[in-house]
């Protein structure tokens, strides 16, 4: 993560994904390296920062069976730092509120118990 955010030449590294959605909720939440499983899917690790009027989830080492249908903040990963990039956000269909932290049914999640904390406006 160093070389993208010093480097303005480096790439984002490929390990890395950033995704992001319309959030049209009060609370904020922020979780820090929790991970989450859907179904038989392997699980998936990241951060999370959510307050209106935008989620945002960095999630590292992505398993390439896990394709989620969120927004990716970069799809083009060799943009430098600071080139700007057209972003298209659905104000009409996004998760619900508790996603990605409180999964279906088939799902789970794990939290680091230092690392979550809960708002409201």
């Amino acid at each position: 993560m160093a070389d993208y955010f010093f480097d303005e030449t480096s790439p984002l590294p490929d390990e890395l994904e950033i995704y992001y959605w319309f959030y049209p909720f009060n609370d904020i939440r922020i979780a820090r390296a929790f991970g989450s499983k859907f179904g038989a899917a392997e699980p998936i690790v990241g951060d999370l920062l959510k307050f209106f009027p935008f989620a945002f989830w960095v999630t590292w080492n992505q398993p390439k069976d896990i394709n989620l249908i969120l927004g990716k903040l970069l799809p083009t990963r060799d943009l430098s730092i600071d080139e700007p990039s057209q972003l298209t956000i659905n104000f009409d269909s996004y998760p619900p509120i508790y996603f990605p932290e409180a999964p279906q049914e088939n799902g789970m999640t794990v939290f680091n118990s230092k690392m979550f904390a809960v708002g409201t406006k």
